[in-house]
């Protein structure tokens, strides 16, 4: 059997790393924001429950983010392995003839997308929970203080993230 060329299994393999870690962070993500939110209802102290909820909002702000660029990483792959340069001409049809099945489907099943659905809505809507929850902890209205805390940490989080080597273009 003649042995495949080196770039094609390399896009494939990598698309398939790329999928298997999805299926890992959201397993992860999942259980800590379990077990992070049962701690956060079980506190009775209103400052860990601000600790806690500002830690739930991070933690989902840099899943929304990874997830994003997640996405966009996979969208280039599942292009880039359509196309007969890259794979085996035969292997580059199928995936061709698989992937527009998929959009010819009905728009009930179609919207439902894995990977959208699980990186970018699901830790959206925790974000949002998170926010909500730590917003609202004292039972009487909305805290401020919890709001200027969760603003001041988004804030330089945002710009160590920013500021991290990888960010920077270099020449």
């Amino acid at each position: 059997m003649a042995e495949e060329p080196f770039g094609p299994r390399v896009f494939f393999d990598f698309l398939i790393h790329e999928a298997e870690n999805i299926h890992n962070r959201v397993d992860w993500f999942l259980i800590f924001h379990g077990i992070l939110f049962e701690a956060f209802l079980a506190s009775r102290r209103p400052e860990h429950r601000i600790t806690l909820g500002v830690l739930g909002f991070l933690v989902s702000w840099v899943w929304l983010i990874s997830g994003v660029r997640q996405l966009s990483n996979l969208r280039y792959l599942v292009g880039e392995v359509q196309k007969d340069n890259v794979m085996k001409s035969d292997a580059a049809v199928l995936l061709r003839k698989m992937f527009e099945d998929r959009n010819n489907q009905s728009p009930w099943i179609k919207w439902a997308r894995a990977t959208p659905a699980f990186c970018v809505l699901l830790p959206a809507v925790v974000l949002i929970a998170w926010l909500v929850a730590t917003l609202t902890y004292p039972q009487c209205g909305v805290s401020w203080i919890a709001l200027g805390i969760t603003a001041l940490a988004w804030t330089m989080l945002n710009v160590a993230w920013f500021y991290f080597p990888e960010h920077k273009n270099s020449t």
